[in-house]
């Protein structure tokens, strides 16, 4: 406490400066006036503040980081030495309402408990003993769960090899064939076009093997795809030992009709996606398809080795749904070697290709059962003929 008496009256105010300097806080003070012969009532009491420390400055470089249901913050440390500690707001929205989450002696700060999938909003400030500063920048984070664990399994299909003719067989009568039981359906006849429907399957089956200690019994049926889109049979799983190791296997299958648009001529790598509650299985089989087949007749039919004659022919009757105009004729090759010099025909099912004499002498041995080859392909499919001739010296 400071006090004085006989500070002169002023002629507009009277004025007096304390004695002692002030620390920070808040204050009252009250005067009265006296003359010689006595003091007058005390003023009522006024009151100041004296503040001498201002508010330290936001954090700076705040930054959030989502995890699974929380976000790590971190920001830069305070360069002011009287600062004490921070504390944490957060906000639905960029814009507010901020609400009070956490103290933070350090520049970092762990929000836990957050919803996954939901983005939430911080903003961080500065407190010393007496004041706290305004709000950092606003950043945002969406909390989300970190993804399955992913487990590669061991695909096998069955069948593991399909006919060509497969692939553009008319549609099975699905009416007939809507059973849960395990079986292979297969058909083995011929449609009235000559395409020979070799035993095609109704089901392609297919084998999931995990790594040891993992159980396929956890595989959930209803995520089972092929090729990232074709759902598995939604009535039908086994659990199978299909290669004797001991170690079970789960057996899913897939309509035919429903892989079929899929597949190519040759070797189809085919990927399968599952999942069990722990975790992501994946895994890559191969599935062969075979060449479809043309009836072809090569002339001649006797093909003497010191002949200079004119190019000689393959006729090739195409099956199925294939067309003679489909057919890349860049990609035609006889024996898989030489390329054909023209097409003569090719009308409906029906093409005929020429190709040069002494080529295809140069690369046919002396014997009376020649096989010739001619192979090509049209869209996603391949096909090849074949004939015998007779190679003479």
């Amino acid at each position: 406490m400071d006090q004085v008496s006989g500070v002169p009256e002023g002629i507009a105010t009277t004025a007096w400066i304390p004695s002692l300097d002030l620390p920070d806080g808040n204050y009252s003070w009250r005067a009265r006036a006296s003359d010689p012969a006595q003091a007058g009532p005390w003023m009522a009491s006024a009151h100041f503040t004296v503040r001498t420390d201002l508010p330290p400055a936001p954090p700076t470089d705040l930054r959030a980081v989502p995890g699974d249901a929380s976000v790590s913050l971190t920001w830069r440390v305070s360069p002011e030495p009287d600062v004490t500690g921070y504390r944490v707001y957060r906000a639905a929205a960029a814009s507010g309402p901020f609400a009070f989450v956490g103290a933070s002696a350090s520049p970092a700060f762990v929000d836990g408990g957050r919803t996954n999938g939901v983005t939430v909003y911080y903003a961080v400030t500065a407190l010393d003993a007496h004041f706290e500063s305004a709000r950092s920048n606003v950043v945002a984070a969406t909390p989300t769960a970190p993804p399955p664990t992913l487990v590669i399994a061991e695909v096998r299909f069955d069948p593991a090899t399909i006919a060509g003719e497969c692939l553009l067989a008319r549609d099975h009568d699905d009416d007939d064939h809507h059973g849960g039981d395990d079986h292979h359906g297969g058909h083995d006849d011929d449609d009235d076009d000559g395409c020979r429907r070799s035993e095609c399957p109704e089901w392609l089956y297919v084998t999931l093997e995990l790594p040891a200690g993992l159980d396929p019994a956890r595989i959930d049926r209803s995520s089972v795809r092929l090729a990232g889109s074709v759902p598995a049979d939604a009535g039908y799983r086994a659990i199978v030992d299909v290669d004797h190791d001991g170690r079970p296997e789960a057996r899913f299958r897939f309509r035919f009709t429903n892989v079929a648009g899929l597949l190519r001529s040759g070797s189809n790598d085919l990927t399968v996606m599952a999942r069990t509650p722990e975790s992501e299985v994946r895994g890559t089989g191969r599935l062969e398809v075979g060449l479809l087949t043309a009836d072809m007749m090569f002339t001649p039919q006797t093909l003497n080795r010191r002949s200079h004659g004119s190019d000689v022919e393959a006729q090739l009757t195409l099956c199925c749904d294939v067309k003679a105009r489909d057919v890349l004729v860049s990609s035609l090759r006889l024996n898989g070697r030489i390329a054909p010099t023209r097409v003569v025909v090719a009308s409906s099912h029906k093409l005929i290709v020429k190709f040069n004499r002494a080529a295809v002498i140069a690369i046919l041995p002396v014997g009376e059962h020649v096989e010739v080859r001619v192979s090509g392909s049209a869209g996603r499919l391949s096909f090849e003929g074949k004939d015998v001739i007779r190679v003479t010296q």
